[in-house]
């Protein structure tokens, strides 16, 4: 699905050749499975960018962004892109890093500037617990209290509508 999203999205009208098709991950972890999916997503993207142009314009550039957590193992992701032949290959892709503090619950990239925005296994992550939890809660969804599984699903139900709230501004 990604790697046919990736192409559609190459099919865009075109823009300034000095403006890059903008891609987001949301949620790279120690970037194994990131980067592979990514990867994937520039190399469908590239092909289709190639097909269009057809040598007749410069390459339109491609970068990725792996966003995650302030504390993520970053240097890891870093060696994973470094593995990866041909994912970050300037000047026609470029890969960055950006920590942020407040995971993905608040918009990450200027409104409109995504052309593909990508999320695999991170969004299980809670912006915050209900306050109603007792300390030693664990998996609190999974609670035989029912007010506790109920503010868990309340906290989630906002939580979801906060990420696509944001994702979907983004996106363009």
């Amino acid at each position: 699905e990604l790697v046919a999203a990736a192409a559609a999205v190459a099919s865009l009208p075109p823009a300034p050749p000095a403006e890059p098709l903008a891609f987001a991950d949301f949620g790279c972890s120690e970037g194994a499975n990131a980067v592979a999916q990514m990867g994937a997503a520039v190399s469908s993207a590239r092909a289709a960018l190639d097909a269009k142009a057809a040598g007749a314009a410069p390459p339109r550039p491609i970068t990725v962004t792996h966003v995650d957590l302030t504390d993520n193992p970053w240097g890891t992701v870093f060696k994973c892109v470094a593995a990866a032949p041909g994912y970050a290959d300037p000047p026609r892709s470029f890969v960055y890093a950006q920590g942020s503090p407040s995971g993905f619950y608040s918009q990450a990239f200027p409104s409109g500037s995504l052309a593909l925005a990508h999320g695999a296994a991170t969004f299980h992550w809670g912006s915050s617990a209900p306050p109603s939890l007792p300390d030693q809660c664990l998996f609190p969804w999974l609670a035989s209290d029912p007010a506790v599984r109920a503010a868990c699903a309340a906290q989630a139900a906002a939580d979801w509508a906060a990420i696509l709230r944001h994702r979907a501004a983004e996106l363009r």
